[in-house]
């Protein structure tokens, strides 16, 4: 538990600080589903003798994205300007 417990800590920790002027990041990612997927991963790694461990990185790599938020202020058509007619 201190493994997972650490990394969706360090996560919301880091994403939750990281904006710039016009785009706010954020992250939500909840100790009890990482810790659930972190056991299954290890176990279905060991019972596999090690054929699942990519499907085991894919599986905590989508985990981790899917608790990201990307929040921006006005339009994003905004950022660069147009080219001239």
């Amino acid at each position: 538990m201190i493994g997972p417990y650490a990394v969706s800590r360090l996560q919301n920790l880091v994403w939750g600080h990281t904006q710039s002027a016009d785009i706010r990041f954020g992250s939500d990612l909840r100790l009890l589903p990482l810790a659930g997927r972190t056991a299954l991963n290890l176990f279905l790694t060991a019972l596999t003798l090690g054929l699942y461990r990519p499907f085991a990185v894919v599986a905590m790599t989508r985990l981790k994205l899917e608790a990201v938020s990307i929040t921006v202020t006005g339009s994003v058509d905004d950022w660069w300007p147009r080219p001239a007619p």
